[in-house]
């Protein structure tokens, strides 16, 4: 852990850097100069943690933290606490062998996980590129390969978060079962991946499942929205601008929902109304 780190001004011309809100931003650039990040780029800190040392409410942190998330730049396991920024080396990269020598150390201040196996494998191939000098000095730890069982139990417990019977599935389900209403040639979808953004929808920006319902049958009615709101990534970017168009959401409006809370309910997913 470096006093200094070097952060690029080219940063500000990074599309996916310049799309980030000014939370995001702010926390992006907390994680790069945090005191505690390694010279390898990862650390372990938990969300809420991050939160505390900004003075932030967590569920504000998280939705900024996420900016970085969606888009690849910030890599986090929360079970395990384990922070990663896939890009840290490209530009804070070793200015010795004693550098990646001292790499060793790093790794004893991280938590073992399914990322922490990740991190060896992207270290060793970034060390590759580098001199003799440099690929000598690796530290063997990060040559390591992740016991096979534990892997793959830990990959099928990735690619399978939500049952079928989950909100967020029977969410994709809905979303696509009213997509191929207006095109019988659509493509069906990997329902785990537009899950996940659905469970975005609902735990970050706190949408209720009526709510996305009603969203979700005015855009696939619309003539212009229906044939751009293709996937749930699409629905939660384009939210702000469709709710004000819609109405749905905004105070002082009442949509179409039921009598009884229906949480469950997804008995009208065939149902146009």
């Amino acid at each position: 852990m470096g006093k200094y780190r070097k952060v690029e001004v080219a940063i500000w011309n990074d599309k996916n850097f310049r799309e980030f809100s000014d939370s995001g931003k702010l926390v992006f650039l907390f994680l790069i100069t945090h005191p505690h990040m390694t010279s390898l780029g990862a650390m372990r800190a938990s969300q809420n943690g991050l939160a505390d040392e900004l003075g932030w409410q967590p569920k504000a942190f998280s939705k900024a933290f996420e900016e970085a998330l969606s888009k690849g730049m910030v890599k986090y396991d929360e079970r395990a606490c384990f922070v990663w920024l896939p890009k840290f080396l490209k530009h804070n990269g070793p200015e010795s062998p004693n550098v990646v020598k001292s790499w060793g150390k790093a790794l004893d201040m991280l938590p073992e996980c399914v990322l922490y196996y990740e991190l060896l494998q992207h270290v060793k191939r970034y060390t590759e590129s580098l001199s003799e000098g440099y690929r000598k000095a690796l530290p063997k730890d990060f040559s390591k390969a992740m016991p096979n069982q534990e892997q793959e139990q830990e990959q099928e417990q990735d690619k399978n978060l939500f049952v079928e019977t989950s909100d967020e599935v029977r969410l994709a389900e809905f979303l696509f079962k009213h997509i191929k209403k207006n095109n019988p040639k659509a493509k069906e979808p990997n329902y785990q991946t537009w899950a996940k953004e659905f469970d975005l929808i609902i735990r970050l920006d706190g949408k209720s499942l009526d709510e996305i319902k009603e969203m979700i049958r005015w855009t696939q009615k619309d003539e212009f929205w229906k044939g751009n709101i293709l996937s749930p990534g699409k629905l939660r970017k384009q939210w702000d601008q469709l709710a004000v168009k819609s109405r749905i959401g905004l105070p002082g409006q009442q949509p179409e929902i039921p009598d009884a809370p229906k949480l469950y309910d997804f008995s009208d997913m065939d149902s146009d109304e």
